[in-house]
């Protein structure tokens, strides 16, 4: 019966911390804290800017040259926006 007992609560705690515990490294069987681990490292040199891909596809003459675009500049032009693209 104890056996039993304590399966459930252990379900039950896993269910209860099951969400948080596959983000953060999981749960140590034998305490049933969650451990903090990082799964990945950080790369901070993904974006590296170019001038001229930037105005190919934000750009006042991309915007013009498309019609769904154009529509972002109407918006920006009637609220008063200084800047309506790059």
């Amino acid at each position: 019966m104890s056996l039993l007992l304590s399966t459930v609560a252990g379900i039950a705690r896993t269910r209860a911390v099951g969400a948080s515990a596959l983000l953060t490294g999981g749960i140590r069987p034998t305490t049933g804290v969650v451990t903090l681990t990082r799964r990945w490292k950080s790369r901070g040199n993904t974006y590296q800017p170019s001038t001229l891909k930037r105005k190919r596809k934000f750009g006042f003459l991309a915007r013009v040259r498309a019609s769904f675009r154009s529509k972002v500049l109407k918006r920006r032009k009637e609220k008063g926006r200084w800047y309506l693209s790059h």
